[in-house]
């Protein structure tokens, strides 16, 4: 059954340099690879709730009063009593004054009327503060924090060679496939680790840390799955003769090998399938907002690799007790 599914991590070979032959009449043939890494699971942004509660520092009388001269000169008409006098003090500090300190806007003047009498509260200079005086955040927190599987990873890597003398060697003119594995029978996907790197501001020059390291072998084991037929789309780079690159293609693994698609024309590999190698499903628990990187390293075919896939942990701001 064909493989479908199509969630990609974009990496970057770094392949050694392949020294060309000089072109000569004894040259049979020329060769490129190119290279895929499949995954599912991680999206590109991810969302943790943060919870702030505040209350304002002066909603009360008396410390209204106590912080009155601070931020505000009172005048009076008519002969108010101490009571009322006091109350007039007070409002100055409600809305919209209690909001302009929340936003850091200008204070208000405030005019407090008892019949015919009043109490004027005018904001002294500068009469703007920054946001949030006189307010006091008195708990804060983050959500669950996000777990991340990251599942259905295989890599794996196609070769094409074309034969460039086919009437003396050979019918065939060019020959693609899917192998993973060495004379010996062993994987050509070495050295593979994967990292979870972090950076809480991306703008600063602090570089990223690592949180996490997964070796193959030490932590995690391959699987090599034979003969199999999948959507293969070259996502990891492709290194080789530069004549050889372009007869790289993409498509399903059985139609690239029958020659449906692209130039192969060798009979011998007709519907055998590819082989790809599998890596065990990853889990990431991450709790703070920031960048986060999935870095994966390794060797295939003798060739360096190195690669990432990011994704943001953002937060959604829930204010309890502001001005609102």
């Amino acid at each position: 059954m064909r493989n479908t599914s199509r969630s990609w991590l974009l990496l970057s070979i770094v392949a050694p340099a392949i020294g060309l032959a000089a072109p000569s009449a004894m040259a049979q043939s020329i060769t490129a690879q190119s290279v895929q890494v499949h995954f599912e699971g991680v999206e590109s942004a991810y969302n943790i709730e943060e919870e702030q509660t505040w209350s304002y520092n002066w909603a009360g009388q008396p410390a209204a009063l106590a912080a009155f001269d601070t931020y505000f000169n009172a005048t009076t008409a008519g002969g108010p009593n101490a009571s009322q006098f006091n109350t007039g003090k007070h409002n100055a500090f409600k809305d919209p004054n209690r909001c302009n300190f929340w936003g850091g806007d200008p204070l208000a003047v405030v005019v407090s009327t008892f019949g015919a009498r009043s109490v004027t509260a005018t904001p002294k200079a500068p009469s703007q503060y920054l946001a949030k005086t006189g307010w006091t955040m008195t708990s804060h927190s983050l959500g669950d924090p996000i777990d991340i599987t990251v599942s259905e990873i295989f890599i794996a890597s196609q070769s094409v060679v074309k034969n460039t003398n086919p009437k003396r060697n050979a019918p065939w003119t060019q020959k693609a496939s899917f192998s993973m594995e060495d004379g010996l029978g062993n994987s050509r996907l070495t050295a593979l680790t994967i990292d979870l790197l972090y950076d809480d501001d991306p703008s600063d020059a602090i570089p990223a840390v690592v949180l996490e390291t997964l070796s193959l072998g030490a932590d995690f084991n391959q699987i090599l799955e034979s003969g199999q037929d999948w959507l293969y789309q070259e996502n990891a780079g492709t290194f080789g003769n530069p004549l050889a690159i372009p007869l790289l293609v993409d498509g399903y693994v059985d139609d690239i090998l029958g020659g449906i698609v692209g130039g192969d024309n060798f009979a011998g590999n007709d519907l055998v399938g590819g082989t790809r190698a599998l890596i065990p499903d990853l889990m990431y628990t991450v709790s703070d907002p920031g960048e986060y990187t999935l870095k994966f390293s390794g060797v295939i075919k003798g060739n360096g690799f190195v690669g990432d896939q990011g994704f943001t942990v953002a937060t959604s701001l829930v204010i309890i007790g502001g001005c609102t």
